[in-house]
């Protein structure tokens, strides 16, 4: 990397790939003639001849090849086919955009069947997790669009085509990349039921959603209502509002996604659901708003929260290693592959160790460890560990230290298969990622296999002082720690290693991190440690490798009247300067200062 020769583009193809480390910061890679699996095929090792050395990374060892294995695609792993990829979304800060207070209800809840449809609901009971909707119009249905697509062998056209030049129907998309809508019924000139997707292997966990919208009118209200959710509460009901992306304004006005939605209200609705045969009989939970779009004929994008899809991470992963300098202190490699054959990326970043000194006299640097997107859904998490990661791999003064002090483990995205199928908070297999650390599966659970893997090497042959898993939160407001208080500690549940932690320590880097980050609330930090958490990456941390391990939560929404920017929607920027915050705060808490 770094050459301007004619190879300098295949040095960059062969040297930035899955590299295998050591216990220390100093990479191995695999030896020639080595070899895996990834994805299905197996790795090979370019010829010695096509392929420059690559730059001083750490401290290579001598008598090396790099490997290859650069496979960057998007895999579904199911049969879903995607029509072409979103655009690359502007990303600009908009005015803050306050909390909204809760709308008016735009129908009495026992009119609430008449809303829309103008006919009593169904009695019937939903048994496979979907509602049963026996009124409206079907214009759009997720999985007889995909099959219509795979007949036809890919290609652009909508499920719905519009009829006339007088047709205000709205055309719907979501076979993109992290897209989920399953079904949307017109009910009324401008009024619309939608149907999310639920997780895959799943009946449920429908939260995150993300699709296209075509052939509307400036101007005009219209009216939608997400009809199958589960959660009785939400932050929709404090304020929440979605976000919109416009085509027509990134291009003309350079305004990327934004937040829109007037009268919205969340409630249960008189749709029943029953999980299992002896299952209680439930109800799912609308969230209703209404809108004007900004432009005629646009092409906009709505979501629940900013969208950070695999190839987003792909596309920030090829501008660091494009910079010669961040190449010297950042080095990614494969954790693993996912059940679909998507990377689980893992970064190394620290600064060389110094090679005047023998590697065996120089003292080991202690390892932080972080983590994201565990729950696909939580994109939140991913802005805050972006601004994390361009902390880390910056030039100021307190980057500069923590390089000094500290071997960073970064894993970004721990479930890419849920981030690209568009699930809200599992995998292909159909669990919760974050509730196998306890005993996960290599062919199961392949990424927090790996991770605990690591993790161990690292805790035996350096220490992990902190651990860091980033998550979004869907009902509290504010930026805040579930964290292991000490009284849960118990030594017959923990690794040999550990020591009992200090009465209260716990508390001490979220109460720093409260000092850093203005939205971070101390006051909403919790440190219970229930039975039902044991399984989850916080509490195994805690019990096998530090005593700082942590969950890190961000609102959806946004801050309170208590904590900055109150009353407002948090910003892209906003979840990026959290992760500033958590950088400085492992200075000045973990640095032995």
């Amino acid at each position: 990397p770094g050459s301007s020769s004619g190879t300098a583009q295949a040095s960059q193809a062969w040297s930035k790939e899955g590299m295998e480390r050591s216990g220390d910061e100093s990479p191995t890679p695999l030896r020639k003639g080595s070899s895996g699996t990834s994805g299905g095929g197996t790795k090979t090792t370019p010829p010695s001849e096509a392929v420059e050395q690559p730059r001083q990374l750490f401290y290579d060892r001598d008598d090396t090849e790099w490997d290859g294995d650069g496979d960057e695609d998007v895999h579904t792993g199911t049969p879903l086919v995607f029509a072409s990829a979103a655009p690359n979304f502007l990303q600009t800060n908009p005015p803050r955009e306050p909390l909204g207070p809760q709308g008016k209800a735009i129908h009495m809840p026992a009119d609430y069947g008449k809303f829309l449809t103008g006919q009593p609901r169904p009695s019937k009971v939903s048994t496979n997790g979907y509602p049963i909707v026996s009124s409206g119009k079907l214009v759009y249905d997720a999985m007889q669009h995909n099959a219509q697509r795979r007949a036809r062998g890919g290609g652009e056209e909508p499920f719905y085509k519009v009829q006339s030049e007088g047709d205000r129907t709205l055309v719907f998309e979501s076979l993109f990349e992290s897209g989920n809508l399953y079904q949307a019924y017109k009910t009324g000139e401008e009024e619309y039921e939608l149907v999310l997707k639920n997780d895959y292997n799943t009946n449920g966990h429908t939260q995150w959603y993300y699709f296209r919208v075509a052939n509307m009118k400036k101007d005009v209200v219209y009216r939608f209502s997400i009809i199958n959710f589960y959660k009785r509460s939400s932050m929709y009901s404090r304020g929440l509002r979605p976000v919109l992306y416009s085509q027509k304004d990134a291009a003309a006005t350079q305004i990327g996604w934004h937040r829109v939605g007037d009268d919205i209200t969340y409630k249960k609705n008189d749709l029943p659901y029953q999980k299992g045969e002896n299952g209680p009989v439930k109800s799912f939970f609308s969230l209703q708003f209404s809108l004007k779009f900004p432009h005629s004929n646009d092409l906009c994008y709505m979501a629940h929260c900013y969208p950070y899809t695999y190839s987003d991470l792909q596309r920030y992963f090829t501008v660091l290693e494009s910079d010669s300098e961040v190449r010297k202190i950042c080095r990614r490699r494969i954790l693993c592959r996912s059940l679909a054959g998507n990377r689980c990326d893992l970064l190394t970043i620290t600064n060389p160790r110094d090679v005047s000194i023998a590697e065996e006299d120089e003292p080991k640097k202690p390892c932080v460890v972080l983590s994201a997107r565990i729950h696909p859904g939580e994109t939140n998490a991913s802005w805050m560990m972006k601004g994390a990661i361009d902390y880390l791999t910056g030039w100021s003064d307190g980057a500069k230290e923590l390089r000094d002090k500290f071997v960073f483990k970064i894993v970004p995205m721990l479930n890419p298969d849920g981030v690209v199928n568009g699930n809200y908070r599992t995998g292909l297999a159909g669990v919760d990622l974050n509730r196998k650390w306890k005993a996960p599966k290599k062919d199961l659970h392949p990424s927090v296999y790996y991770m605990k893997e690591m993790m161990e090497r690292q805790r035996d042959e350096r220490k992990i002082i902190l651990f860091v898993d980033l998550h979004g939160h869907s009902v509290k407001r504010n930026i805040f720690i579930y964290g292991c208080d000490a009284k849960f500690w118990s030594a017959a549940a923990n690794h040999e290693s550990r020591d009992e932690p200090p009465n209260l320590s716990s508390r001490l880097f979220p109460a720093q991190l409260a000092n850093a980050a203005q939205a971070f609330s101390f006051n909403d930090c919790r440190f219970h440690v229930k039975r039902r958490k044991e399984n989850t990456g916080r509490v195994v941390a805690w019990r096998q490798f530090t005593n700082n391990s942590y969950t890190l939560e961000a609102s959806f929404g946004g801050a309170d009247a208590e904590h900055a920017p109150a009353e407002t929607h948090f910003s892209i920027a906003d979840y990026e300067k959290l992760g500033h915050g958590l950088c400085t705060t492992i200075l000045a808490v973990l640095s032995g200062d």
